[in-house]
């Protein structure tokens, strides 16, 4: 009897011995089909968003394509998947520039909602409120300058908004935002005055807010009041630009910043560009004004 009893102890063990063994395999099949699929997931999730930024050959994205077409509900489907808004093509177009030359107010307007940058320029200076105006588009313009678009941004031609107006109403809105902006510029301008160029922000390679010069910048209309004036910004660019090299670039906040900061330099290189191809114009106009007068006599 006591034989029985050991033999079937001993059976009992073994049999527990192999649920355990078991309940361990199954727990750890269990592990690893979740571990491959949150690595599945995560695979998924970046090709979605390598699709979601695809480029033609332009460099246009998908949400380009869409506000050209103006495709409201695929721009609403784009941007609530995470769609860059303020991605520029190759020529550095963005997609508000396309939805404000095509004209389509909704499109405009889920665009700002979505935090495009309403005064962006492409790589000739041209901004959504150029193509606006261009278009003809009344209610586009005006959406545009109630958020903020300056309207005394000039392209590398030295052409303001208001010189492309050709509609009475479309110069007097135009106009009307013009006398606007300029009094907030004069309002703040003191304060632009008293900032030290790069003050603010840390040393040692962390990034930092660009402060550029503002010596002869009014409305982000470059004003020359001399060469030194010129020669003293371009300094200032070449010294932030020494600074931006020391930054860090660990993620994409740090890519933000970068883009941020070369942004700004771009912008005022433009307007020093743009003021000197109008003085170059004046300059021609006065010459030839001599000329045709020292012939006259």
């Amino acid at each position: 009897m006591a034989v029985t009893t050991s033999g079937s102890q001993a059976a009992n063990k073994e049999i527990k011995d192999k649920l355990e063994l078991n309940q361990h395999k199954t727990h750890k099949a269990k592990t690893n089909k979740g571990k491959k699929s949150a690595a599945g997931c995560a695979a998924s999730s970046s090709r979605s968003k390598k699709l979601l930024h695809k480029r033609n050959y332009k460099g246009e994205t998908l949400l380009h394509k869409a506000c050209q077409k103006n495709d409201l509900a695929q721009v609403k489907m784009l941007l609530q998947a995470g769609i860059d808004v303020n991605m520029e093509d190759y020529a550095g177009w963005t997609a508000l520039h396309e939805a404000s030359a095509a004209g389509d107010e909704s499109v405009v307007e889920e665009l700002l909602r979505a935090g495009a940058n309403v005064n962006a320029r492409n790589c000739d200076g041209v901004t959504p409120l150029h193509d606006a105006v261009y278009a003809e588009c009344y209610q586009v313009v005006k959406l545009l300058l109630e958020n903020g678009s300056n309207p005394t941004d000039q392209n590398v031609g030295g052409v303001r908004a208001l010189d492309m107006a050709t509609d009475r109403n479309m110069r007097e809105l135009l106009m009307t935002f013009q006398a606007s902006s300029v009094g907030q510029g004069e309002s703040s301008k003191g304060a632009a005055q008293c900032a030290e160029p790069g003050s603010e922000g840390g040393a040692g390679g962390e990034p930092t807010d660009v402060q550029l010069r503002q010596d002869g910048i009014r409305n982000n209309s470059f004003t020359v009041q001399s060469p030194e004036a010129v020669s003293a910004v371009l300094e200032d660019v070449g010294k932030k630009q020494a600074e931006i090299s020391t930054w860090h670039l660990i993620d994409l906040n740090d890519v933000e910043r970068y883009k941020a900061a070369f942004l700004e330099i771009q912008s005022v290189l433009t307007d020093v560009l743009t003021k000197q191809r109008l003085e170059k114009n004046s300059l021609t106009h006065k010459f030839s004004t001599q000329e045709e007068l020292c012939r006259e006599a």
